[in-house]
């Protein structure tokens, strides 16, 4: 059997600056459409199953009405295909509930939401909870696990790693597993998160999105990609590189307002004290980084936030040997709301953590 993977749809009323003329958000049109998609895929494919792994709510205990009641009626339009919805952190009404938005979906005879360890046929699917690890460490072996956790040996979209209690030696007795949770699509040994189906945080720019098809038997992946079907966000520098060459950042402001004027996210950061070019002459937004790490005394939006915290710690005068202890504290704390778990520590793996709208740090998954 083949079937198409996804997660992390994020359904909500987004507070997009674009309204469609149907009065909703274009983001979440850019959602929807993507889903048609791989309806439409599924169809002309001859695939006859789609599994969502979790997250289909974005704000955790609070329900868009309309947005949900859009989504069912879309998923009951396709009524040829069985969809199967994975219950994800994002649905739960709160972090001890057993209650979850998917089951709001639940209703035509082509949908069925799981919020508790099940099994059909050679697929175990493990929601979401508090005792996740316990789950999986019950299930019994077999060919494929389709779960939605952190990993322990995966990153985020911001480059930021969670030590967790579920790491890829915890899952060898399944041959093939689909992950929902992170927004970036990865792969280690044979475990696979298919990321978000649009770019929908900042963070995620430059990001290929995609779902999967997969076949049960075989256990071979496919990737397919849902380029087309959203506005993507993109992130220039104007660095070193760029002086002395006004023509070089002619060329990439004139590239900028093309993406703009295409309706993509962008951002421009300049990190010159002396820009070759006069940017106030181009219709586009720059963030001066150069007079922004003179005005905060050397914190920078493009710093990770592991590096802003040590700089703040030195900016403090507290002393180097206490500085693991206090970034192991506050890292922890950033994403305490988010997980759920108290033993969670975090790891830094990139060079680069921006929010979605506002340039800020986000860490939300």
């Amino acid at each position: 059997m083949k079937f198409i993977f996804s997660a992390d749809l994020h359904i909500k009323l987004w507070s997009d600056k674009v309204i469609e003329d149907d009065g909703l958000p274009k983001r979440l049109n850019e959602i929807f459409s993507t889903i048609e998609y791989m309806c439409q895929y599924a169809i002309e494919n001859g695939i006859g199953t789609c599994i969502f792994g979790g997250d289909i709510n974005d704000l955790k205990n609070i329900v868009h009405v309309r947005a949900f009641v859009l989504l069912k009626q879309l998923l009951d339009k396709y009524r040829e295909i069985e969809f199967i919805i994975l219950h994800g952190n994002h649905d739960a009404s709160n972090y001890r509930s057993s209650e979850s938005a998917i089951q709001l979906l639940d209703g035509p005879n082509n949908i069925h939401t799981i919020t508790y360890p099940s099994r059909i046929e050679n697929i175990t699917f493990i929601p979401y909870s508090k005792t996740i690890i316990d789950d999986i460490e019950e299930a019994d072996p077999n060919d494929i696990l389709i779960s939605h956790f952190g990993l322990s040996d995966a990153e985020f979209s911001n480059g930021l790693s969670l030590k967790t209690n579920v790491s890829k030696k915890d899952l060898q007795k399944f041959k093939l597993v689909l992950l929902g949770h992170y927004h970036k699509g990865q792969s280690i040994d044979h475990i696979h998160y298919v990321g978000s189906p649009i770019q929908l945080k900042r963070d995620e720019h430059g990001e290929d999105k995609r779902f999967f098809v997969v076949d049960s038997e075989t256990l071979e992946l496919q990737n397919i990609p849902t380029e087309g079907h959203y506005r993507k966000y993109y992130n220039f520098i104007i660095d070193e590189n760029y002086e002395g060459k006004p023509e070089e950042v002619d060329k990439l402001l004139k590239e900028v307002d093309q993406l703009r004027n295409d309706g993509h996210y962008v951002v421009v950061r300049n990190k010159l004290r002396e820009c070759p070019v006069n940017l106030k002459e181009y219709d586009v937004v720059v963030v001066d980084e150069y007079e922004e790490e003179y005005q905060s005394r050397g914190i920078t939006s493009g710093m990770t936030i592991k590096e802003q915290m040590k700089k703040y710690l030195d900016i403090m005068r507290i002393p180097e040997e206490q500085h693991e202890r206090y970034m192991e504290i506050g890292l922890k704390y950033i994403n305490l709301e988010e997980f759920g778990d108290e033993n969670v520590t975090i790891q830094n793996k990139s060079e680069h953590v921006d929010d979605p709208d506002t340039g800020s740090i986000s860490t939300s998954s």
